[in-house]
């Protein structure tokens, strides 16, 4: 981790909190899918309880593909991503930026939408919620690590927000999503899931691997 990362990851956190374009929208969204969840378990008299968790990993991954869509297209809308590249550090360095910046609105997201979650639904997360954030936690790291990537490698291309979804769902759906939602239910019911974590953390070690490789050649694309 560098001075620059984080005076990036900074300068990207003010610049959306100055606007509040990009987590306003976030936000919204987040509420929107819990309500129509809400609203479709009220007209179905369904028991929640067995969707607790696909309900809570739907919310943050497609709320969170907003926020990855922006990560790069600041600054090529305006015209500065070639500045950004051009400065007299690692592109490694800008990658970890991202990555902190993202992590940051992401985490803020997910946690907003567990509250909502909590609101609506009248959850208490059976009193496992400091379990249930650590999850939350290791879930959003490789999701963010593997989605500032893609970010990167879609940026360039005309129909990015569309690009981006396709490229990161079927990579995420198998090794975060799944073991994500697992690792949520089993959490739930005050069970350790300890084959989850391991394969959350396995597979963040591998996506950061694979963007420490890939990135100089994604951005210099």
């Amino acid at each position: 981790m560098t001075s620059y990362s984080l005076a990036l990851a900074v300068k990207d956190l003010k610049v959306e909190f100055r606007t509040l374009r990009m987590i306003v929208t976030m936000l919204i969204f987040s509420l929107m899918v819990v309500m129509a969840f809400r609203f479709a378990f009220l007209f179905y008299n369904r028991d929640i309880e067995p969707s607790v968790a696909p309900i809570l990993w739907v919310t943050f991954t497609f709320a969170g593909m907003f926020g990855l869509v922006s990560s790069f297209s600041r600054e090529k809308d305006t015209g500065s991503l070639q500045g950004l590249m051009l400065c007299p550090t690692g592109r490694w360095s800008i990658y970890l930026g991202k990555l902190l910046s993202n992590l940051a609105l992401l985490l803020i997201v997910d946690f907003s939408a567990l509250l909502f979650f909590a609101v609506f639904f009248n959850f208490d997360f059976h009193g496992n919620i400091l379990p249930l954030i650590g999850i939350v936690i290791l879930g959003t790291v490789a999701f963010a690590v593997i989605g500032t990537l893609i970010a990167a490698l879609s940026v360039n291309a005309r129909g990015r927000e569309s690009l981006l979804t396709i490229l990161m769902v079927p990579l995420i759906i198998m090794t975060i999503l799944l073991p994500s939602i697992d690792a949520t239910s089993k959490v739930l019911e005050s069970t350790f899931p300890e084959n989850e974590i391991r394969m959350l953390a396995m597979f963040s070690i591998v996506y950061l691997a694979l963007s420490y490789v890939l990135f100089y050649r994604v951005m210099e694309g």
